[in-house]
């Protein structure tokens, strides 16, 4: 029975319906063309081993490589996905990712690496203090891609579900840079210039997962979680950890979001150069940068007790002196006796 529709067909006019559906038209208008059926049509294609597009497929008005998320394989699909993680959206098989105007970069070479032909959208969006500011977006639509997603646990409403996106072990330091990248932070103490922490914001589970990876990769209690009602933060405040994060992430790779990671690295000299500055002779005094004063400080399990400048090094010295004998009493180390 198909040997006989394929007879209805002239060699000519086979490969005109080839060539013309390899370039875009769909089944209906190539059979208005060549005036043939559409059931002849289809049962060309798939003699040829063409897949045939459906009806959201075909009337796309863009396009772009649906499958590729289908597996992640390569370092820069694991990033991409740690990115939508932290910062995309899926709804109704629109995949969706908002940044602010000045990273819109990352939006085109993401938009280049899925051969997409959609456009980045700028806009203004207002803030909860009524400041406007500019931002871009990449949307595509696609229900075949929103599977391979799915697939991945990247579903509506992550953040309310007890997932964690399915990641290949050799492409976890990829996807923690785009999460890190898209939902993480830099937070310093600016008050009173001491070390701060590294934070990724996202589910207990995620955190959690991201944790593992790192108590494995390098050494057991590798930063905490603290946990808040609708989300948590995982937290690095250690030196060395915040120095190992950062090569993890950043030490090999070929793209990344620029400013974040030179603010990364100003953090990590700022740090080092605390360590080496801490100069004076006299616990719990050292010499500030900015104002040209010593300060002193006294800590009482890890809160901050006293922080205060002074003009003399002597000065500082004794004001800790006094502190610590007032908090400790006897069992209280001091600079003089």
């Amino acid at each position: 029975m198909i040997n006989n529709k394929f007879k209805n067909a002239t060699p000519e006019e086979k490969v005109k319906i080839l060539e013309l559906y390899k370039i875009g038209y769909s089944m209906f208008k190539i059979s208005k063309i060549i005036k043939r059926s559409i059931g002849l049509i289809s049962l060309i294609l798939k003699k040829n081993n063409i897949h045939i597009k459906g009806v959201q497929e075909s009337n796309r008005k863009y396009k772009f490589n649906e499958n590729y998320f289908r597996t992640i394989n390569l370092k820069r699909k694991a990033y991409w996905l740690g990115w939508l993680w932290g910062d995309g959206n899926v709804y109704n098989n629109i995949i969706s990712i908002n940044l602010q105007e000045r990273d819109k970069y990352i939006l085109e070479e993401l938009k280049k690496d899925i051969k997409s032909e959609y456009k980045i959208e700028d806009y203004y969006s207002e803030s909860p203090a009524n400041i406007k500011y500019k931002q871009s977006r990449l949307k595509v639509s696609s229900g075949k891609m929103t599977q391979h997603l799915a697939k991945l646990n990247f579903l509506p409403c992550k953040s309310k579900l007890k997932l964690t996106p399915i990641i290949p072990k050799k492409y976890m330091p990829d996807f923690i840079r785009g999460e890190f990248e898209a939902d993480g932070s830099i937070c310093r103490n600016i008050k009173f210039k001491l070390q701060g922490s590294i934070r990724i914001a996202d589910t207990e589970y995620v955190c959690v997962m991201i944790k593992k990876y790192l108590d494995m990769k390098f050494r057991k209690d590798f930063g905490y979680i603290i946990k808040y009602k609708n989300f948590s933060l995982f937290l690095i405040s250690q030196q060395d950890d915040i120095i190992d994060f950062y090569n993890l992430i950043y030490k090999n790779c070929r793209f990344c979001l620029k400013r974040k990671r030179d603010k990364f690295k100003i953090f990590i000299n700022e740090m080092k150069n605390r360590k080496n500055n801490k100069s004076s002779k006299y616990r719990g005094v050292c010499f500030h940068k900015i104002t040209g004063k010593w300060y002193a400080y006294f800590k009482i399990n890890k809160k901050l007790i006293l922080f205060k400048l002074f003009n003399k090094e002597i000065d500082a010295a004794l004001a800790y002196d006094k502190v610590a004998k007032d908090s400790l009493g006897s069992n209280a180390r001091l600079n003089f006796k």
